[in-house]
């Protein structure tokens, strides 16, 4: 949202080239768009814009709205400086040549030989040491050149890659959408986006936003960041997508969790600004250490804002912390007031962990009451640890009168979950019944 908090708000879109009032371009829509991909500081020229457009005659007003589109559609796009995929990716180690695969020189010449004899894995690979000028200097039309073959013969990621060359380097938008078809027909998640992308500047075909949407959500669940991160601009923006905020920080987390920065940052600016999701989600983050540093306490801080603003999830989150003593001191009472927050919420785990406090007296006065009706909560949501807790209620005549029959049916439920304690239990209640009877 262009220096923007991400959450407080955004101009209605999406916008279209008739919103505009009338004023001249001095270069193409197509090529501001796609300039502005590989322009970073395009958002500090947009805050500075009345300054620095009112000095080209043009209409500011106008100006500026067009920026602000071509930069929401950047970020959303998400193309990155010139072949972006080629650049982010390693050159595989191709079989027979793993001995050199440390020397750039002596592996581009394994490749090339291998090359030569019509392997495609090697041709690509080899494409890409053209492209990025290891062990040879860089030479995209030779790079284009391996692509091709390696393309031809059906290798997804040459495909890929050949459509690249062609969107970026010629601007031939037309035969980039050949090439990226063929890559995603196999599945390949670069071609998926870069498809999306070119719905979303209308780049060899219509611009249709909800058509992007279609291909960045595809490229996204096969874990590509960028459509990740692109998706979630979406939901961020409602541009394809009904707005949805949730939605929104749910992709851009997986994104972040890979590493991208753009994510992380639009996570962390809307946390600051007090979005339940996105505080929830740089807990986690920190948590598990997925694209920042573990760091409990700070994992700590996090899902305290979030639950301090009601959200279940972070409520029984902390509450483990603090019955763990990660991140935060060890104290039962503190883990049991969050455990019954979130509970009340209809927190299944909340209310099985809260159930086991009443039974062992944790944090709380023992009360097998109590703990039988918080394991009952959770039993009747189908969490299977709650159903065997509360099939051992029954069996030893904890808080509810003792029935095997009711035992019985309760660890049969947890145990076709695949909960093997309930297996075991069911299993050495079925012997004592058996023993019973002789």
């Amino acid at each position: 949202m262009c220096g923007g908090n991400p959450i407080r708000g955004s101009p209605p879109l999406p916008l279209r080239p008739d919103d505009f009032p009338p004023f001249s371009l001095p270069v193409p829509i197509a090529t501001i768009e796609m300039e502005s991909r590989r322009d970073p500081v395009l958002p500090k020229r947009y805050r500075q814009g009345n300054h620095h457009l009112a000095m080209t005659g043009g209409n500011v007003k106008g100006i500026k709205r067009l920026l602000f589109l071509t930069f929401l559609l950047a970020p959303v796009v998400g193309w990155s400086p010139a072949a972006a995929a080629v650049q982010d990716a390693p050159v595989a180690v191709y079989p027979g040549c793993e001995a050199v695969s440390g020397d750039d020189s002596a592996f581009f010449e394994c490749l090339r030989k291998a090359s030569e004899q019509g392997d495609p894995l090697a041709q690509v690979n080899l494409g890409v040491l053209y492209e990025k000028g290891l062990g040879v200097p860089r030479n995209m039309e030779e790079a284009v050149k391996w692509y091709r073959k390696a393309a031809e013969r059906g290798n997804a990621e040459a495909q890929a890659n050949l459509g690249e060359a062609y969107a970026i380097v010629r601007r031939d938008y037309s035969e980039a959408l050949v090439w990226y078809t063929k890559a995603a027909e196999q599945g390949n998640a670069m071609a998926l986006y870069s498809i999306g992308v070119l719905h979303a500047n209308g780049l060899g075909v219509p611009r249709n936003y909800a058509e992007s949407v279609n291909w960045y959500r595809k490229a996204a669940e096969r874990g590509n960041p960028k459509a990740q991160n692109s998706l979630g601009r979406a939901y961020d923006y409602g541009v394809g997508v009904p707005q949805d905020q949730a939605e929104a920080m749910r992709w851009y987390r997986m994104a972040a969790e890979q590493g991208h920065p753009e994510s992380l940052d639009r996570l962390a600016k809307a946390a600051d600004g007090g979005n339940v999701e996105a505080q929830y989600s740089l807990g986690m983050m920190y948590d598990k250490g997925h694209g920042v540093p573990r760091d409990g306490t700070e994992a700590a801080k996090w899902f305290r804002k979030a639950a301090d603003q009601g959200d279940p999830k972070a409520q029984y989150t902390l509450g483990t912390m603090y019955a763990n003593g990660q991140g935060v001191p060890q104290d039962p009472a503190e883990a049991s007031r969050w455990f019954r927050e979130a509970a009340v919420q209809g927190s299944a785990e909340a209310q099985k962990d809260l159930g086991w406090m009443y039974a062992n007296g944790e944090g709380v006065k023992k009360d097998d009451v109590e703990a039988v009706k918080w394991y009952r909560k959770a039993a009747d949501q189908g969490d299977p640890k709650a159903q065997n807790n509360l099939g051992v209620m029954y069996v030893t005549g904890r808080g509810v009168p003792q029935d095997y029959a009711e035992a019985a049916m309760w660890f049969q439920k947890s145990a076709a979950q695949g909960d093997t304690k309930a297996g075991e239990s069911l299993k050495r209640l079925e012997t004592l019944l058996k023993a019973r009877k002789r």
